[in-house]
């Protein structure tokens, strides 16, 4: 089960509980998205850990790009292509929470210069693409990968346009264009803003998580950070595309064992 963790004590941690969101977006991802896309026959992006593979699977795929700071993103991608199907188990590992802003930070930027990475590696030849999924799955893949990206990089500048548009005094008029491109905008933003806060509260309805309910609303708090670490990562990308920012485990095991228990990841079978 997904648990609270410990907050650090740092300036920007004191404001948003990092762990606690971490753990709603975690249980988000392999609690709901990734068993979802499984269920629907849809590729996935991979998490870096309770995957077990076919050797012969692994092997046709050509096993892990080492060049890739996301392999195991990359490779669920590869295997969807080369038709291997992907199911999820009803088991969990433990993986520990980063609680350190720093710590926190550092993996996230490698998270999103790898899903770059993928993202540059299979669009070389959309036309291939395309083929090898077929257009359902292969639209699915790119809303996956490139949709993590850009809402990494423009989220919240999207927020602030919304709330630019229906706070601020409109020089304009209310002019009919003006008036349809702000009713396209507020429906963008109520889409966006369910796709946060539902699945947050499906995970705690299921008690997947026991962050509490008013930490929630910080979330948007917390994705100003992702997008911070979003630009560092094309920035990353640009200077060194094959750092491998290490993250840090084990904090836990020596400090506060009994207060930050692990989150825990839904196992992964490749299946032929």
């Amino acid at each position: 089960m997904y648990a609270a963790a410990q907050r650090s004590a740092c300036g920007v941690c004191a404001i948003i509980p990092l762990t606690q969101l971490f753990s709603v977006e975690y249980s988000v991802l392999f609690d709901l998205v990734n068993p979802g896309l499984c269920a629907l026959g849809l590729p996935i992006a991979l998490g870096g850990s309770s995957n077990h593979f076919r050797v012969r699977s692994l092997r046709a795929a050509g096993g892990w790009d080492a060049w890739n700071v996301t392999e195991d993103a990359d490779l669920g991608l590869r295997l969807a292509r080369l038709k291997h199907r992907v199911g999820a188990l009803d088991s969990d590992t433990s993986e520990e929470a980063p609680h350190e802003l720093e710590n926190w930070f550092r993996q996230r930027v490698r998270w999103q210069k790898g899903w770059m990475q993928t993202l540059i590696v299979h669009s070389r030849r959309p036309s291939r693409f395309v083929r090898d999924l077929g257009r359902l799955r292969a639209w699915a893949a790119a809303t996956l990968i490139a949709g993590g990206i850009l809402s990494g990089l423009f989220g919240p500048y999207l927020a602030a346009d919304t709330l630019w548009r229906a706070f601020a005094s409109g020089a304009e008029g209310g002019l009919p264009w003006r008036e349809a491109v702000d009713v396209g905008t507020y429906l963008l933003a109520l889409v966006g803003a369910q796709a946060i806060v539902v699945p947050a509260l499906v995970v705690k309805r299921r008690g997947r998580v026991d962050t509490p309910l008013g930490f929630l609303f910080l979330l948007p708090l917390y994705y100003f950070l992702v997008t911070a670490a979003s630009l560092a990562a094309v920035r990353q990308l640009v200077a060194r595309p094959f750092y491998w920012g290490k993250t840090a485990h084990g904090r836990s095991r020596s400090a506060l064992r009994a207060e930050q228990p692990a989150l825990t990841q839904r196992t992964l079978l490749s299946i032929d």
